[in-house]
């Protein structure tokens, strides 16, 4: 039992080091990389245990996983003062009293960064013939007029809702910010650019509500999560710009549909061809074009946004190569961009703030955002990796 024991503990620490092989398993790896202390306190039990029976098999097994569980931890420190620099170079002059000031704190580690809550407002953004477009509206703490964060779902473009992830949400409202949590349309029902158009639709009724919510119609920042990501970058990359948006960010978004279609994908964490298939309506060797064209790689120009992208190392289900082609089109056009990669993490990396990985991304959100909305901007500098 204890040999048993310490097999799968040490099964469970590669984790931290591979890719998931199944859905399952990564659903595993985000508490293995964001929650290690629980694989790493259970390990150090059997390692007791082994050390107590003489299973000496046990032990090695137990002795090697150990520093797997810690790795999280030991990268986010040693990585926090490049996060700084590299942040900085992108976007200088982003902190404030208030923020989070270091990447990464093992006193936030065990207290938590958000348990401010305000109260949220439901309300409709328009109406098609599913029903009503829904948002929830989280209102910035501080008075006066404030910029809008506006927030897209993920769930592979056909499940998910404006309720996923909230705690972001509080405390960026918190902050001082706006925040509009947005309801799409689904695929496969509807398909691109359906939910594209309706994102821009709520950053249009926000603007128009702006005087009544008291936001800045002129400080708007898209952010979205996987799919949502790649719904947020469409729309702030449109030839014909969203007045206001001052920036984008993009949680392990699938940034270039094109290489996503034609590389191998892992059907048993994921089956990308038929996801892309629900969402685009049809397959790639079908309709190339319709790829390109719902591709945010494709539509980078010299006209784009500031862009914040976040990606784990060891995401299973949207490879960080998405995020890679996107900053390299940024920069080779020398938009503003600061590409934060985590070693250690996985997709949806940022479920609790506490973590290692998300404690590092709002470091450099709240700098992100204070950036690209504060009232005199800086010169605007060259995007880093």
């Amino acid at each position: 039992m204890i040999l048993t024991l310490s097999i799968l503990g040490f099964a469970l620490s590669l984790l931290v080091w591979f890719r998931a092989p199944t859905y399952f398993f990564w659903l595993v790896a985000v508490v293995v990389t964001e929650f290690s202390w629980i694989p790493l306190l259970l390990n150090l039990v059997v390692l007791g245990l082994a050390v107590e029976k003489g299973k000496f098999l046990a032990l090695v097994f137990c002795l090697v996983s150990c520093p797997s569980f810690l790795s999280p931890y030991l990268v986010a420190l040693f990585r926090s003062r490049a996060i700084r620099r590299g942040l900085e170079r992108s976007f200088p002059g982003g902190a404030v009293r208030g923020m989070l000031h270091r990447p990464f704190s093992l006193l936030k580690l065990c207290s938590g960064v958000a348990s401010f809550r305000v109260p949220v407002t439901t309300m409709s953004y328009g109406q098609g013939s599913g029903g009503p477009f829904l948002l929830d509206f989280y209102p910035a703490a501080d008075p006066g007029i404030r910029p809008l964060v506006v927030v897209v779902h993920g769930g592979s473009w056909m499940t998910g809702d404006r309720g996923q992830l909230p705690e972001l949400n509080h405390y960026l409202a918190r902050s001082g910010y706006h925040v509009a949590a947005i309801n799409y349309r689904l695929a496969p029902a509807y398909q691109y650019p359906a939910a594209v158009l309706d994102s821009q639709m709520a950053v249009a009724f926000l603007q128009e509500q702006g005087e009544k919510l008291r936001i800045d119609r002129e400080k708007v920042i898209l952010l979205g999560r996987s799919a949502g990501g790649q719904i947020a970058l469409m729309a702030a990359y449109d030839r014909k710009p969203i007045r206001g948006v001052l920036g984008v960010i993009a949680f392990y978004a699938p940034s270039d549909m094109v290489w996503g279609a034609i590389s191998r994908s892992n059907k048993w964490v994921l089956d990308t061809a038929s996801i892309f298939l629900n969402y685009l309506g049809a397959a790639w060797i079908d309709a190339p074009e319709r790829y390109l064209e719902a591709s945010p790689c494709a539509r980078v120009h010299r006209g784009c946004p500031p862009t914040l992208i976040l990606h784990g190392r060891i995401d299973s289900l949207v490879s960080r190569k998405h995020s890679i082609r996107l900053g390299e089109k940024l920069k080779g056009l020398q938009i503003p961009y600061y590409f934060l990669s985590l070693p250690c993490s996985t997709h949806g990396f940022d479920y609790s703030l506490r973590g290692p990985s998300g404690q590092a991304a709002l470091f450099v959100l709240e700098r992100f955002l204070h950036s690209v909305t504060r009232e005199k901007e800086a010169s605007s500098p060259r995007g880093n990796a």
